[in-house]
């Protein structure tokens, strides 16, 4: 079942939605954006972090039909409002990247609650929702609906890199489970026989002091660049310029920037694991995360052979088709509607 632009206005009017609690930030916050472009429903925002004991024991918030909560933080106390969960990912318990027991015990407990107390349950790739399975148990009321892609910078506004030199591009938060310390060392065999750089995108993490240091001690220092906060034009600019996007992360419960890259024209490298096959399709180079080899044999492939990248470009377009923010927004609205009308 699929909703329209009309169904939805409907929905509204007749029942009190809204979204809770409001993130602004990463990629929860892009889901919510992306589906209220459409859905336009309340987005409530909440005093507390998002993961907080504060937020767990504060009650939802009052006079909603239904609350749809954008990840595993159902609070305790409900009130009467219908909830709706999306698990975007569990990644803290099947990438164990450092948390303390105390810590993985904590986020076991509100994925569990929230997965016990949603009157239903999305998940945003099979990959995710068998996860949760294996750890929790049989799920009875749920949807799988993937998250969409934004549509792409028009070329015009797109600026020129000044870059003198080809380069590989990896984007997005740099933490353990992204693989950053194998990507390293692959691209420094890389670097021994091709001529070309690697860029990170995105904001200073804690660990890029780590990254840079193991860059200086591979001989590759010169060769990696770390841009900052990019502008859409500018991430454009990155995705369209560069040799390909390198996304051999270990976990991921969905990708975006797998579709993000595919949108521009830009060839893939991705891992075989967790929910990127699943994204990817026939559209990437696929590796195995845990194996060097594996990931410089893509990048020297895809740096050298011309015919290749031209291929994964016109499958990337292809691909990227399957998904939008409007036709996850519509699947979403008609869960509401079914949960709204006791299914």
């Amino acid at each position: 079942m699929c909703m329209n632009e009309q169904d939805i206005t409907v929905l509204n009017e007749r029942f009190n939605i809204g979204i809770y609690p409001d993130v602004s930030s990463d990629g929860i916050g892009t889901y919510i954006k992306g589906i209220n472009r459409y859905l336009k429903v309340s987005v409530v925002p909440c005093a507390n972090h998002l993961l907080s004991p504060q937020q767990f024991l504060r009650k939802v918030p009052e006079n909603f039909d239904l609350l749809h909560v954008p990840h595993f933080v159902v609070p305790l106390q409900r009130r009467h409002s219908k909830i709706v969960c999306t698990i975007q990912d569990i990644t803290p318990l099947v990438f164990k990247g450092g948390l303390n027991p105390g810590l993985t015990l904590y986020l076991k407990f509100r994925i569990y609650w929230s997965i016990r107390v949603a009157d239903y349950l999305i998940f945003t790739s099979t990959n995710t929702y068998n996860d949760v399975v294996r750890m929790f148990g049989p799920v009875r009321k749920y949807s799988i609906i993937p998250l969409g892609v934004d549509n792409p910078v028009p070329p015009h506004q797109i600026p020129q890199l000044e870059y003198p030199f080809r380069f590989f591009f990896c984007v997005g938060r740099r933490r353990p489970h992204k693989n950053i310390t194998r990507i390293l060392k692959a691209f420094a065999m890389v670097a021994e026989k091709l001529d070309c750089h690697l860029i990170f995108g995105g904001k200073e993490d804690i660990k890029d002091s780590e990254y840079q240091a193991l860059s200086a001690k591979l001989g590759i220092k010169d060769r990696i660049h770390y841009t900052g906060f990019l502008t859409l034009e500018e991430l454009a600019a990155h995705y369209h310029a560069s040799i390909a996007l390198i996304f051999s992360s270990l976990y991921e419960g969905f990708g975006l920037p797998i579709l993000e890259a595919m949108s521009y024209g830009c060839p893939v490298i991705t891992s075989n694991l967790s929910s990127m096959p699943e994204i990817a399709g026939d559209a990437a180079l696929l590796v195995d995360p845990y194996d060097m080899d594996s990931i410089v044999h893509a990048m020297h492939r895809i740096a050298q052979d011309s015919n290749l990248r031209e291929d994964l470009v016109q499958k990337g377009y292809a691909n990227v088709k399957r998904f939008s923010w409007e036709l996850t927004a519509n699947r979403t609205a008609a869960v509401y509607s079914k949960v709204l009308s006791g299914f």
